[in-house]
């Protein structure tokens, strides 16, 4: 049991940054069930139909919680800045930094698909409340779905008081026994470990990878620069 912690940060100090072994795995498009059919999708681009246009609500793109998503148009080789600049300059889509309200919209028939509107617990709700909600199996359409690391990581102080400790630690948690303990104790939401030689019975269905399906693992280092996803977002979206 640790007692006692040091303060992670001093001036001048480096933090180092490295992926812990937790999968997220996030549906990002939500659906009116009674206006969309989801044999009409099999693809992104299936979105940018014209019956879809101005029928597209949408988490803001330029504030926290859009990440993972716009990280999965942006770089994904099968959609790209072109799919992105199209979705959110062309589709004339409505967004909101409110879940509640943007699953009252999904829910009254305002909008027929919605885009990140799971991002807080409002559309679990509203589908427990039998309201005409549900998600698009993005992951069996042409692209398949998305990991992430969630907010599985660990910082190492660059002059830490017992940096050979630290490496002991980091050397077990990455241990099977260590994923295994992530998996079992770890955020009910997010803990699959990516070891692939540990058992998965304590993962929540949501979070795991199933056999047969493609994953476009978000969580390498070429897909993190946001600075030209949100450029191109704030380019096509109508001004204010």
């Amino acid at each position: 049991m640790v007692r006692r912690r040091a303060p992670l940060h001093r001036s001048g100090e480096t933090i180092h940054i490295r992926l812990c072994g937790e999968l997220s795995i996030r549906a990002s498009t939500i659906q009116c069930t009674q206006q969309v059919n989801p044999a009409e999708f099999n693809s992104f681009w299936d979105m940018l139909n014209p019956k879809w246009k101005g029928k597209i609500a949408s988490l803001d793109p330029t504030t926290f919680g859009m990440g993972a998503a716009l990280q999965f148009f942006y770089y994904h080789p099968d959609l790209g800045p072109g799919f992105l600049r199209r979705l959110y300059g062309e589709m004339q889509i409505t967004v909101s930094r409110d879940a509640r309200q943007m699953t009252d919209w999904l829910a009254s028939g305002k909008f027929s698909l919605c885009i990140r509107c799971n991002a807080g617990s409002e559309v679990g709700k509203a589908i427990e409340q039998g309201l005409p909600i549900g998600s698009l199996d993005t992951e069996s359409w042409k692209e398949g779905g998305s990991s992430s690391a969630a907010g599985g990581t660990l910082g190492i102080p660059s002059r830490a008081p017992h940096p050979n400790a630290a490496k002991v630690f980091i050397n077990w948690f990455f241990s099977r026994e260590g994923q295994i303990a992530l998996q079992k104790l770890g955020r009910p939401d997010a803990h699959n470990s990516r070891r692939i030689d540990i058992a998965k019975d304590d993962v929540d269905p949501y979070n795991r990878l199933e056999e047969g399906k493609k994953y476009f693992d978000l969580a390498k280092p070429e897909y993190q620069d946001l600075t030209p996803i949100f450029k191109v977002v704030k380019e096509v979206l109508p001004q204010k």
